[in-house]
């Protein structure tokens, strides 16, 4: 109870200053606000981005970590609503400038175009090859 009364008087004007605490990790991603918050200046993971579930939505970027910290993951994008459209998968966060390495990086969907037929390979015989303007041997 009073370690968190202490955090709250050392966070409070920080946060209400610069938007971020001094010592704390970021909020991970909502619907409403898909990218993670930062970390703490001081000391924080960024938070997580949120991973879409309408399909072919984006998921969020990871949130930056502070002086020390680890960036926070990157969102899945959504799965895509037609066939094979995915979503594009987010950025992870920044490390930490002292100490921390950066969030990774969610993976992409590849993207195919259904309405795009594949064609079958032509199978030559040696028949079809025909000559034109050869020199006579």
């Amino acid at each position: 109870m009073l370690s968190r009364l202490l955090l709250d008087a050392i966070d409070g004007p920080t946060q209400f200053l610069l938007g971020r605490p001094l010592i704390g990790n970021g909020a991970d991603g909502t619907t409403t606000s898909p990218n993670g918050g930062a970390g703490g200046l001081l000391f924080g993971n960024g938070g997580n981005g949120f991973s879409a579930t309408t399909g072919g939505a984006p998921g969020g970027n990871g949130g930056s970590a502070g002086l020390i910290g680890n960036g926070g993951a990157g969102g899945n994008g959504g799965v895509g609503a037609n066939p094979g459209t995915g979503g594009i998968g987010a950025a992870g966060g920044n490390g930490g400038t002292l100490f921390g390495v950066p969030g990774t990086t969610a993976p992409t969907e590849p993207k195919r175009n259904p309405a795009i037929a594949g064609g079958n390979p032509r199978r030559w015989r040696r028949s079809d090859a025909v000559a034109v303007n050869s020199p006579p041997q």
